[in-house]
Formats: structure tokens, C-alpha cells, sequence
């Protein structure tokens, strides 16, 4: 039996190319297991939206248009975030600066459709993993049914963290920068 110091790291079996870990990417082999998975899309992102996703510094402030299941209108944490239909959302860190809320057009909507063309609830997660260690942030589960639930679990994850950050790491050259949102149907998966 190998000894803890002795098992090897879970990225060492995938560090012999780069080949080798964009293999294991969700997108590389779905379409070759389609018929015994369930039904997803994948959704790439910018290197603008990887780099939200991993900059903590912020805590979660959602982008303009995210927002979570359950909203009827502005969440508001002593007034910190506030937005109005004329597009002037900011948000107060904790300096008391004035920061500009992101904007991502282009995912908001293809969160929307993916999430209406897997019927209206989805599982998140990147190329390599799922936002698990997130789940609390969304009542305990992992089922998303808007592009705000998708976004908070995968900014409120360290699993996904790793993925953008320290997964492609494992490969030292010519790493891949650009993640992907691979949405399951959560119907499919028991999340009713």
C-alpha cells in the first residue's frame, strides 16, 4: 500500500503534455461519451471572465445582469451595490472607492439560452471539475436555474479557482488560458 507521501498529485497522471491535460478538458470528451451522459453544452469564456472569476479581491459583486433565482429587483447589503435601468451600477469596496460592476453581455446570454435549452435548470462546472465546495452559496445544491446562480457558484469556488489558476499549471508550457462553463441538465442529474 503507498503511503501518503507516496500517492501520486490527482494532475500527475495528466502531466506528460499538454495534449495529454487538454484531453481531459470536459469539451475534449463529451461528445464522445454523449450517449451516457447527460445533456450539456459548453460555453467558452473570455480570458475577461477567467480573470473575474479568479480575482477574490472584490468578494462576489455579480455582473451587471446576473441576477439570482428568487430576485425580484436589487440586492442591497447596506447600500454597498446598487443599480439602476439606466446601466450606472457600482459597487463599494471596502476602502469605500467606487468600483465599476463588470459586464458580460455575451455570457449573460449564453447562460440564458443554454439554461432554457437544458429546461430551465443546469449544473455548473469548468473543464476539470464542479463548483462542490460551493454549493452552501446556493442553498446547498448545485442546481442553477439563472446565469446569476451559475456565476455565484463558480466565483464562491476554490475547485473552480484551481481550474482558471493551477490546473493548467500542471503542464508547464503553452498552458491553456481559456476556460469553458460546461452546463449539464439538472433534471438529468436528480435536481428537481
Amino acid at each position: 500500500m503507498l503511503g501518503r507521501a507516496e500517492v501520486p498529485h490527482a494532475c500527475a497522471a495528466a502531466t506528460g503534455s499538454r495534449r495529454h491535460l487538454l484531453n481531459c478538458q470536459f469539451a475534449a470528451w463529451y461528445e464522445t461519451f454523449v450517449g451516457c451522459t447527460p445533456r450539456s453544452i459548453v460555453i467558452p469564456l473570455s480570458e475577461e471572465v477567467a480573470k473575474y472569476l479568479r480575482d477574490d479581491s472584490e468578494g462576489i459583486v455579480l455582473p451587471r445582469g446576473f441576477e439570482l433565482s428568487g430576485g425580484g429587483g436589487d440586492w442591497s447589503d447596506s447600500d454597498e451595490w446598487a443599480s439602476d435601468d439606466g446601466g450606472g451600477a457600482s459597487h463599494t469596496d471596502e476602502e469605500g472607492s467606487e468600483q465599476a460592476v463588470p459586464e458580460f453581455p455575451d455570457l449573460l446570454q449564453s447562460l440564458y439560452d443554454g439554461i432554457e435549452q437544458l429546461g430551465g435548470a443546469v449544473f455548473p462546472k469548468l473543464n476539470w471539475s464542479a463548483p462542490l465546495d460551493a454549493a452552501w452559496v446556493n442553498g446547498g445544491s448545485l442546481k442553477c436555474v439563472t446565469p446569476g446562480n451559475v456565476v455565484t457558484l463558480l466565483k464562491s469556488s476554490l475547485f473552480a479557482s484551481h481550474d482558471l489558476a493551477h490546473a493548467a499549471g500542471a503542464v508547464a508550457t503553452n498552458a491553456p488560458s481559456e476556460g469553458a462553463v460546461a452546463a449539464a441538465d439538472g433534471r438529468a442529474l436528480g435536481e428537481e
